[in-house]
């Protein structure tokens, strides 16, 4: 029996490089964030519009303040939950 090495991106696949999963878990942002732009909040922006702001998100340092904003919005949206 052989050992091999594999990462798993935050959906459960599971990739044979660091990098595939990284950037597995990068579009699954993305996705969620156009989501959220398009739909929920329905601003009236275009794919690129997005997909800039996306890959502005997720650089360091500004990927550190997604998810400390996420996890605020998280926080208030569960407090409320119960109503």
């Amino acid at each position: 029996m052989k050992m091999v090495e594999a990462y798993l991106s935050a959906d459960g696949e599971i990739h044979t490089t660091e990098e595939a999963a990284r950037a597995r878990d990068n579009d699954l942002i993305g996705e969620e964030l156009d989501g959220l732009l398009r739909h929920i909040l329905a601003l009236d922006v275009t794919h690129i519009q997005i997909y800039r702001g996306v890959v502005r998100a997720l650089q360091n340092p500004q990927r550190k303040a997604l998810r400390e904003a996420a996890a605020k919005i998280v926080q208030v949206l569960d407090h409320g939950e119960d109503e």
